[in-house]
This record gives C-alpha cells, structure tokens and sequence, in this order.
C-alpha cells in the first residue's frame, strides 16, 4: 500500500516538475540555478533540472519497490539500470552545458529529459500494478 502512495504521489510530481515546490536538489549535479548564464544557456539548465527531478522521483520509487521486495529482483535491476544510464546522460548534458555548449546541452536534456518521463510512468504503473495485488 504504501508503495501504492508513492506512486500517485510520483504521478502527480510529473506535473510539478520545476516549479520549485520541492526545493532544489542538492546532491544533484547541475540542480542549481546558474544565474550567470545567458538566456539559452538558463533555458537548457531548466531542462536539465527538470530531468534530474523526475529522475529523483523515479528512483525513490525504485528504492522504496526494491526494500518492500515489491518487485522481483530482475525487475528492480532493470530499473536500476535504466536509472544509471539517464544520470550518465544528464551529466553529460551538465558537462556541455558547462562548457558553454547550451545547444547541443540542451537537446541532449530534452531527449533524455523524454525518456525519463517515460521510465517515470513506467515505473509508477508497475508500481501501482504491483501495489493492486
């Protein structure tokens, strides 16, 4: 049940995504605001943060299905995997974002800022598919 929660609760975050009402995220790389950078640069950065928020959610909910034994063990490495890969990629968008290269940082952000939705939905489904039970 209570993985039940952290689902919806997953859910609903997607559409809160940036908007502050969680506060930064500070273990996160490239979670603050950068003010000094120029407006393509901020917009990339905001991208960013958005990925690395969703991602967050989604691997409390990984964390939480793992340590209630809600999934199975292949399940959870799956996701975990997954998980890996998306903050490889979101590092390396913060690496061109650094360097000034806001573009192809941000086009590296909304592709993987997609897919972490997706990972996002896919895990709160299972989780309140699991939950259901």
């Amino acid at each position: 049940m209570r993985s039940f929660i952290v689902a919806v609760l997953c859910v609903s975050s997607l559409s809160l995504s940036g908007c502050g009402v969680f506060g930064p995220i500070q273990e996160m790389p490239g979670a603050e605001a950068k003010t000094e950078l120029p407006e393509i640069g901020k917009q990339a950065q905001l991208v960013l943060n958005e990925a690395n928020g969703t991602l967050a959610a989604s691997a409390v909910v990984i964390r939480l299905n793992m340590k209630d034994k809600i999934w199975t063990k292949s399940q959870s490495q799956y996701y975990i995997d997954k998980v890996r890969i998306y903050r490889k990629q979101t590092s390396e968008a913060q690496d061109m974002i650094d360097l000034g290269n806001y573009v192809a940082g941000q086009s590296q952000a909304h592709t993987v800022r997609t897919l972490i939705a997706l990972l996002h939905r896919e895990v709160a489904a299972q989780a309140r598919k699991e939950g259901a039970k």
